[in-house]
């Protein structure tokens, strides 16, 4: 019996545990040979071993239901040993116990914490002594609770490669999803998703489809699988394919399947639909090897992948969708085009904040006036958004009438601040310049107001020099009596103005906004001679150069070159 726990011990599985009762520790039950066979969730004998010599006879009880008439069914269903008799002739054919020499049976019931685990179905030759009933419970016991053992690690071995697995899992969908958030289009999702797909899930090769117009999923990006580029799935006729992808089910196509669907050359293929609110959006087709196991835990990791990318390219979509509508309504705030002014080379370059996908508040435009006359607008309305789109549409278009009717530039902005206070627009407000450009023989005669806005820059090209013009006023759409004063100056051959926003000059860091015109200089000193177009083009890259990155605040330019023309 020593020998026999010692066998035990060294068991790790209980495969481990019945192997050795009916092998190596077979003579400590003094039996000639002996097959043990447990219960599974089915009701039938799962697994079963037999000793050396009636392995065929073993395999022959290998799921057997448990209300077969045999002994070792018997002993489980009823949890009573059968004591030794003869044993039957021609038991189950050729390479049964008979062949050893066996002519007695008997069998054990192996109890367990829970019960009757399986049994033990001993065969004794001629010549053995009876076993020892004393010894037999002992020997039952030990064996059970070996059995009792080995099931507790094993079932600690599985929690913990599951837990290890579902660790792993969660990392690969952290790792999916933090990819995935920085996709803004239908072909970066799809990147992403051959990216992390290929290598977390031993797969050879995949293809990424997205939905087209004519409602048939087309790939977009494929990996491994040359021929991918001429399929589509459709999923709008009887494409079987489809039909099972809109029920949003990861679909597995067995060799012999895919094959003859004309979509593989006999490697399994998974294909997860990329599907939200029941609307199919995409699916990713992913090739593994003839022996992969896609078992239940790797189709529930698919069918969370598919989950994750859907909703990655609904937003994906929403962000195309809102991208487009700010691109529409920023359009709309601004002038077609610039007019053509007698004396003035003209240019204006504008670039939204972030990603374009908010309004923003900065504006500019120029208008004829009439009589030799033009006006001219630059301005930032506080906030982002519908609400400040709103307003600069208000403040454009209240300046132009007021324009139109003759006022000068400080009257105009008079106007817009009782316009802006009679409206219920909350804590907003707007900085505005507003000019009359006259063109003449000597030059181009501008009359600027400041409201709160940043001072234009000069280049005064007979001088050399660079210079902050106009005198500084209140914001409107803040005080009742706001202080708006004018400017009269005079553009001659080859000086430039520039109007700009606060988004070409304020930097933020650490917490603070600091204002600093450097950039501005800078390039006007060094381009003192370039058109309009080509400073304008020149100021705005410089400006986006020194923030490092997207701006945090929409950037707007007018820039005007007077010529020689004649008024």
């Amino acid at each position: 019996m020593v020998l026999f726990d010692e066998h035990l011990s060294h068991c790790a599985t209980t495969a481990d545990v019945i192997s050795a009762a009916v092998g190596p520790g077979l003579e400590a039950f003094g039996a000639k040979a002996a097959v043990i066979g447990l219960t599974d969730f089915r009701l039938r004998l799962e697994p079963v071993v037999g000793s050396p010599g009636i392995e065929g006879f073993a395999a022959r009880c290998a799921e057997l239901a448990l209300d077969a008439p045999l002994p070792i069914t018997e002993t489980i269903r009823t949890g009573r040993p059968v004591g030794q008799r003869p044993l039957a002739d021609g038991l189950m054919g050729e390479g049964s116990p008979t062949d050893l020499g066996a002519v007695r049976e008997c069998t054990l019931p192996i109890l367990g914490t829970r019960g009757v685990v399986g049994a033990l179905w001993l065969f004794l030759g001629p010549d053995d002594p009876p076993i020892d009933d004393a010894l037999l419970p002992v020997l039952i016991g030990r064996l059970g609770a070996a059995i009792d053992r080995a099931r507790i690690l094993e079932s600690e071995r599985r929690m913990r490669a599951r837990a290890e697995w579902s660790a792993a899992r969660l990392s690969r969908l952290q790792s999916l999803t933090s990819g995935l958030s920085a996709a803004l289009g239908p072909v970066d999702v799809a990147d992403v998703v051959m990216t992390h797909a290929l290598a977390e899930l031993g797969a050879t090769g995949g293809t990424c489809y997205m939905l087209a117009e004519d409602r048939t999923l087309r790939p977009v990006r494929s990996i491994g699988d040359e021929r991918a580029s001429t399929n589509a799935i459709s999923i709008t006729n009887d494409d079987p394919l489809g039909t099972i992808l809109k029920r949003s089910v990861v679909v597995v196509l067995p060799p012999e399947s895919a094959a003859s669907a004309g979509r593989d050359d006999g490697s399994l293929k998974a294909v997860v639909p990329l599907a939200i609110r029941g609307e199919v959006l995409g699916a990713i087709e992913l090739i593994f090897p003839r022996d992969k196991d896609l078992d239940g835990d790797l189709r529930s990791f698919l069918a969370a992948l598919g989950t994750q990318c859907a909703q990655a390219v609904e937003r994906a979509r929403l962000y195309a969708q809102r991208a487009r509508e700010a691109h529409v309504l920023q359009a709309s705030l601004m002038p077609p085009a610039l007019p053509s002014i007698p004396g003035l080379d003209i240019a204006a370059a504008y670039r939204p904040f972030g990603d374009g996908t908010v309004v923003g508040g900065d504006f500019y435009d120029v208008y004829a006036l009439g009589e030799g006359r033009w006006g001219l607008v630059v301005g930032d309305v506080s906030g982002k958004g519908i609400e400040a789109a709103a307003i600069t549409a208000l403040a454009r278009h209240t300046t132009r009438a007021a324009a139109l009717l003759g006022m000068g530039p400080a009257d105009v902005l008079q106007t817009l601040n009782r316009v802006m206070l009679s409206e219920p627009l909350g804590e907003r407000f707007c900085t505005i310049v507003h000019g009359i450009l006259e063109p003449s023989a000597e030059g181009v005669a501008v009359t600027l107001s400041l409201g709160g806005h940043p001072r234009p820059l000069l280049l005064d090209r007979r001088k050399g020099t660079v210079r902050a013009v106009g005198r500084p006023g209140t914001a409107v759409g803040v005080l009742a009596d706001p202080t708006l004063l004018e400017t009269r100056l005079t553009l001659h051959s080859g000086d430039v103005l520039v109007f700009f926003t606060d988004g070409c000059v304020d930097f933020h860091a650490e917490g603070r906004t600091t204002s600093d015109e450097t950039v501005l200089l800078g390039v006007l000193r060094e381009h003192a001679e370039e058109d309009a177009g080509q400073l304008t083009k020149r100021l705005e890259d410089e400006v986006l150069n020194s923030k490092g990155g997207p701006s945090a605040d929409d950037v707007a330019l007018l820039v005007m070159r007077a010529r020689n023309d004649e008024p």
